[in-house]
Order: C-alpha cells, then sequence, then structure tokens
C-alpha cells in the first residue's frame, strides 16, 4: 500500500508551497484576561505536522535539559512555582527562555491570532454585539479562528486547519457552543475542528503560551525597540508574523453595524445559542433572588437583636 503523502502532491496546485499538506494544525492561548488588564489577546502558531514535530522535539529536548516539566511563561519569568527556587536563578531563567524563543523563531511554524484593547471594547455599546460575544475574550476567540482560516487561504492552498485552544475554565462552556457552531460557518469553510487541551497535555500549547506571553508584554511597552526575546521569537521570517495585529473600535463597530444589518448572524440561529443565553439570564436570576434572600436574613438578624436590647 502506498502512503497518500506519496501521490498527494499531484492533487494539489503546483505553485502552492504547502503541496503534500493534509492537515495545518494552530493551537492557541491567551493572555490579559486578568482584572485591570488593558488589552485580552489570543495568540499561537500554525503551521504543518512536519513543522510541528520538528519544532515540538527540539522544544521537548531542550526542557529536558533543565528537567522542565511544563513550561509556562508566567512562572519561567517571575520565579514562580517549576521555576522557583534557589536553583531557578535570572539568568538561569532568562537562558531558558531566550532558548525556546529561538526554536518557535528558527521553525516553520508562523505567528498569528487577535488582540483587543478594552478601552476599544468599552467604546461599543450595540445590544446584540455584546450578546454575541458577551466578553472581549469570545470576540478574540472568533477573530484567532478567522486568521487561522484566512492564512490557510493565502498560503497553504486552502487546506484543512485542526485548532486546539488552551482551556480556561472562565470561558468554557460559550468557548464550546463556539467551536461547534463556527467551523459550519460558510466563511470558515477551511476549519476543520475546534478542540481545547491543557499545556499538560500538549507541547504546542506551551509553545503559544510563550507566544501570547510576550505579545501581551511587548503591547504595553508601545513603540520601544524589540528587546533580545522578541527578536529571537520572531526569526528568521519577520514579514509573515502578525504578532501586534490588534483590533480598534473603529473595527468594532463596523462588526456590530454588520450584525445590525442582518449579516454575520449564524450564530443567533444556533438553539445551543439560544439555551445558552437563556442560561445566563436564569443563572442571574437566581444569584438577584439569593441576594435578597441574604438581605432578609440579616434584616431579620438585626432586628432580632435589637428586641433583645
Amino acid at each position: 500500500m502506498i502512503p497518500f503523502r506519496e501521490f498527494a502532491p499531484a492533487l494539489h496546485a503546483t505553485g502552492c508551497h504547502f503541496r503534500p499538506t493534509l492537515v495545518l494544525h494552530a493551537y492557541f492561548d491567551e493572555t490579559g484576561t486578568h482584572s485591570g488588564s488593558p488589552l485580552v489577546s489570543i495568540l499561537g502558531l500554525i503551521g504543518t505536522e512536519d513543522a510541528w514535530k520538528d519544532a515540538e522535539q527540539k522544544w521537548i529536548f531542550r526542557k529536558d535539559k533543565d528537567s522542565v516539566e511544563k513550561f509556562h511563561s508566567f512562572d519561567c519569568n517571575h520565579g514562580k512555582g517549576e521555576f522557583s527556587g534557589s536553583d531557578w536563578k535570572r539568568p538561569r531563567r532568562d537562558v531558558l527562555m531566550s532558548d525556546l524563543a529561538k526554536i518557535v523563531g528558527d521553525s516553520e511554524l508562523h505567528q498569528l491570532g487577535f488582540s483587543l484593547p478594552l478601552r476599544a471594547w468599552e467604546k461599543v455599546n450595540d445590544q446584540k454585539f455584546k450578546e454575541r460575544y458577551q466578553n472581549p475574550y469570545h470576540f478574540c476567540f472568533e477573530h484567532a479562528v478567522m486568521a487561522a482560516n484566512l492564512w490557510s487561504e493565502d498560503f497553504a492552498n486552502r487546506e484543512p486547519v485542526a485548532i486546539v485552544f488552551a482551556h480556561q475554565d472562565e470561558y468554557a462552556e460559550m468557548s464550546k457552543i463556539f467551536a461547534e457552531i463556527l467551523p459550519g460557518l460558510g466563511s470558515l469553510e477551511g476549519v476543520a475542528s475546534i478542540a481545547f487541551s491543557t499545556p499538560q497535555k500538549m507541547v504546542p500549547l506551551q509553545m503559544a503560551d510563550l507566544v501570547a506571553y510576550t505579545v501581551g508584554r511587548r503591547w504595553l511597552r508601545g513603540k520601544s525597540p524589540l528587546t533580545p526575546l522578541e527578536q529571537k521569537l520572531l526569526g528568521k521570517n519577520k514579514e509573515s508574523k502578525q504578532l501586534f495585529k490588534t483590533g480598534d473600535a473603529a473595527f468594532l463597530l463596523r462588526i456590530a453595524e454588520a450584525n445590525r444589518a442582518g449579516q454575520g448572524t449564524a450564530i443567533f440561529h444556533s438553539q445551543k445559542w439560544h439555551a445558552y443565553l437563556q442560561r445566563r439570564v436564569d443563572e442571574q436570576a437566581r444569584q438577584e433572588r439569593k441576594g435578597w434572600g441574604l438581605l432578609s436574613t440579616v434584616k431579620a438578624a438585626i432586628n432580632k437583636f435589637k428586641r433583645r436590647r
């Protein structure tokens, strides 16, 4: 039996650089969802199976050199978790981050995703827009999927993309609904699947974590020169890396206007989406009733105390 990969090139356009590719893989992580952050980002990497295999092997080899079980950018930079203790002084942590950034920068993987300043989000008061996205994370989520789909169209002859996001407890329910609906949209026909996992289980999500963390810190530094770490992460192909792409208020307002005009409403037609919104309403009502019940209990206790006096 002849492997499909042996004759796959004959089935693709001659000019396509990724002719032997059967499936692209994209891995995304988030940054900036904590309270007080001025920017929310979902960023990561996309590439062929061979590109991921090569980068992952080098990443694991470098981690094993320092006996690192799971790389986490914040912990490594601040000396927390696995990187705490006297054995992990700043120079050793910096060398590890620099080496891992170079692995990503020298690879055939491409960085992409989406970032959204909170000040832009707060300028949009359109009800349908806020009902659809609920929060900046899910706006970035959808546009990260769109970025992967567009990258396949532009650079990989519309090869299908299998996408994996780092699991986030806070946004899990709505994210899974998005994951079920988005691949079925006509404008995202290149998206084969959307799944969720953790950096502990999937090394590529550790690479995405480094990209997301570095981009978030870079955005806060404004237009200052690239640091050595950022230069290594960008690597040899700086032109195709969409490292600093962000949305602004004008962009969000255009999307809100499109929603009002009846465009991009496929998500609203999903029964799962309506069920999710109803659960949110029911949960809010329960919380309000719980609050009023607690207030009544407190008042009763105060009155009882007064009567005793």
